[in-house]
């Protein structure tokens, strides 16, 4: 009876043995899906967290590209204003350089032209005879008003005929001829008209040509 008392709890070891062991083996079965589960659930939030960080790099970037081309824009903004600005001042220059060019031709052209007057005129009245009655006193006349109006002045030479008179004159200094010059209008004693020419240059020289009362100059 011991042999077969023995076998029999030897067998029911065994079968108790086994139970436990296909207990263990269905646990460890049914854990297996909950850590399938967390590991999946892990791996979503890595990846969530990967996509929020390259969505936060991609928006830093856009950012920084939006800036570069808000300072491109400025800087070809300001090469716009410069290049307009040296254009402006290249502008202004050449009116500059070509506003004394005109000035000096028009300087030249208008003494030319003063010049051609006095030639004619000296011409004119080198064809006109004298008019003995007149002459005598528009010369004395002349000659008492350069004394008189025009002191740091000397008469050169005076030379009067049928309507108008020549008048030579030297001055002792520059400042003497452009003061002379505003008063010649008023030097004869009959206040006709005149037209009065200097040499130019160096010279203290200048000529007055002065039409005869109630008359013009020769055209």
């Amino acid at each position: 009876m011991r042999p077969i008392l023995l076998v029999g709890i030897i067998v029911v070891i065994i079968a108790l043995a086994a139970l436990l062991i296909g207990r263990i083996s269905f646990s460890d079965q049914l854990e297996h899906p909950s850590v399938a589960v967390v590991k999946a659930n892990t791996v979503r939030r890595n990846i969530a967290a990967s996509t929020e960080g390259q969505s936060r790099q991609l928006a830093q970037l856009r950012a920084q590209l939006n800036q570069l081309r808000q300072t491109q824009q400025e800087l070809t903004d300001q090469v716009a204003r410069l290049e307009r600005n040296e254009k402006q001042a290249d502008g202004s220059l050449a009116k500059q350089q070509d506003e004394p060019e005109q000035g000096e031709t028009s300087m030249a052209v208008a003494a030319a032209k003063a010049l051609d007057t006095k030639d004619r005129l000296e011409q004119t009245l080198a064809l006109q005879p004298a008019d003995s009655d007149w002459v005598v006193e528009a010369e004395d006349g002349l000659r008492a008003g350069v004394g008189r109006i025009l002191p740091g002045a000397s008469v050169v030479d005076v030379d009067c005929r049928a309507t108008f008179c020549r008048l030579e004159l030297a001055f002792a200094d520059m400042q003497m001829l452009e003061q002379g010059l505003d008063a010649l209008p008023t030097v004869s004693p009959w206040n006709g008209g005149g037209f009065f020419h200097v040499d130019g240059g160096d010279s203290l020289k200048a000529v007055a040509f002065i039409a005869r009362k109630g008359m013009a100059l020769p055209r």
